[in-house]
């Protein structure tokens, strides 16, 4: 496996390029905005590191899906995969190096996105409000953190799986939305059965109920069923498909 080689060549392309601009224009301006523009708005003139992180993460959701299923199915869907195979056969090492630049670029960004957010969040405070708060900072990047992990791995695993671009940022950015209305719909219907199936849908969910320490067994089928599922059974479609 050379995850290096990989994310060289990802991002040596003009599409992996361009994705990976737009990504880090979006994450800077919407960290931006939200950082500095709290204390022109707010009553009480303070920037709070929690807000920017929300708007931070919100960005995220979409870039993390975007970067993660571009880097593992971007080959099969413009035809270079034929000359990456050709140059390294064994196709096992080839997906492994490619979840491992996929997942090093995402870390990469998602860092780059919380440290902004919080200089963000101190500029704006100190420069044009009355202060920055930064109260419970650390909790929430706990809980932020493992809510960025579990998006970008439904968008690894979709991206595996499905082996097509368009079709994987479908799914990767879809699911999550789908799942949260379905989840706020179960709330108000009051039905366990029904809240307990879309908690089995919920990866992000599940990823918050493990580092709170409250996962049970719908969070458990939530990984199984959307990303140890789709990763095996991607690995297995990705050593026998044809090559076009």
């Amino acid at each position: 496996m050379r995850p290096d080689l990989d994310l060289r060549a990802h991002l040596d392309t003009r599409g992996g390029g361009l994705v990976l601009a737009l990504s880090c224009a979006l994450i800077v301006l919407v960290a931006t905005t939200a950082g500095l523009a709290q204390p022109l708005v707010s009553p009480t003139r303070v920037s709070e590191a929690g807000l920017t992180l929300a708007a931070a993460r919100s960005a995220l959701g979409l870039v993390l899906p975007v970067l993660a299923v571009t880097v593992i199915a971007g080959g099969w869907s413009d035809g270079s995969i034929q000359q990456s195979v050709l140059l390294r056969p064994g196709r096992l090492g080839l997906l492994g190096g490619r979840l491992l630049a996929g997942a090093g670029l995402g870390a990469a960004v998602s860092l780059l996105a919380l440290l902004l957010s919080l200089l963000m969040t101190w500029a704006g405070g100190t420069l044009l409000g009355d202060g920055a708060d930064f109260a419970q900072v650390g909790g929430m990047l706990r809980v932020l953190g493992a809510v960025l992990a579990a998006q970008l791995l439904l968008g690894l695993a979709a991206g595996v799986l499905l082996q097509s671009v368009p079709v994987a940022l479908v799914v990767a950015i879809a699911l999550p939305i789908v799942v949260a209305l379905a989840g706020s719909l179960a709330a108000l219907t009051g039905v366990e059965a029904l809240q307990t199936l879309v908690r089995a849908l919920d990866l992000p969910g599940a990823a918050v109920a493990a580092v709170s320490g409250t996962a049970g067994a719908p969070e458990a089928v939530a990984v199984l069923l959307l990303a140890v599922a789709p990763l095996v059974v991607g690995a297995r479609r990705w050593c026998l498909r044809e090559i076009p």
